[in-house]
């Protein structure tokens, strides 16, 4: 069964939008120059340094909120818990989670070094 064209269609290489524009014999096709996608670019760059940025101070805030509560946690520890092993596994439990938390903030911190300016590392039009 030889397929048929559906009614309308347009020859190859012509624009969808106007049938009479046929960019074969023009010698030319629909790009983006480098100047038209300058302003993508920069939208783009900006919206990833944003969210980058966003998830650092995010990641920081999660530390700080792990820092207090540690410590929240290590003077409940001492003032409302008689001493035996539920004070030393409530200490034990407020180390840890101290120690979480700054690894929380050593990747963070490792995050924005190395990632900080890598939207903006590639300009358009230079090589």
């Amino acid at each position: 069964m030889t397929p048929t064209s559906h009614k309308g269609a347009r020859p190859v290489g012509t624009d969808a939008g106007d049938p009479a524009v046929s960019f074969a014999s023009i010698g030319a096709c629909p790009s983006l120059t480098s100047a038209g996608a300058a302003p993508a670019f920069a939208l783009a760059s900006r919206t990833a340094n944003q969210a980058l940025s966003r998830q650092i101070e995010i990641a920081f805030e999660v530390g700080r909120a792990l820092q207090a509560q540690s410590r929240d946690l290590a003077h409940t520890a001492e003032t409302a818990v008689p001493a035996g092993p539920w004070r030393e596994s409530l200490r034990q439990v407020a180390r840890a989670q101290a120690g979480f938390a700054e690894l929380v903030f050593a990747q963070a911190l490792e995050c924005g070094r190395r990632f900080g300016g890598l939207a903006f590392a590639a300009v358009p039009g230079r090589r």
